[in-house]
């Protein structure tokens, strides 16, 4: 009697990435939120005034680059599931 092999899951994988990608953006969007209301409290060209915006700048630049990392993540599970298909067929060759 044959026994069911455990295996990676493929879809696990991308609705992973897809989860990790949205809260990436959901976390970014609400810290720039709760920045721009703390900004009201400093004075001008304080040093916290200049930290709160060297942190908006910073927090930006990765959401600029949310559309490539997007990408990346969709061509590491395209890959994935090629590797994982070619690994099914030579499987059910084998066997």
């Amino acid at each position: 009697m044959k026994t069911a092999k455990q295996g990676f899951n493929f879809g696990s994988l991308l609705i992973s990435s897809v989860i990790a990608l949205a809260l990436v953006s959901l976390l970014a969007a609400f810290t720039l939120d709760v920045q721009d209301d703390v900004d009201d409290d400093f004075t001008a060209d304080s040093l916290e005034a200049n930290a709160s915006t060297d942190g908006k700048t910073g927090i930006a630049n990765v959401s600029s680059q949310l559309p490539n990392i997007g990408k990346v993540v969709g061509a590491i599970a395209i890959l994935t599931l090629l590797i994982g298909g070619f690994g099914f067929i030579a499987q059910r060759v084998n066997s």
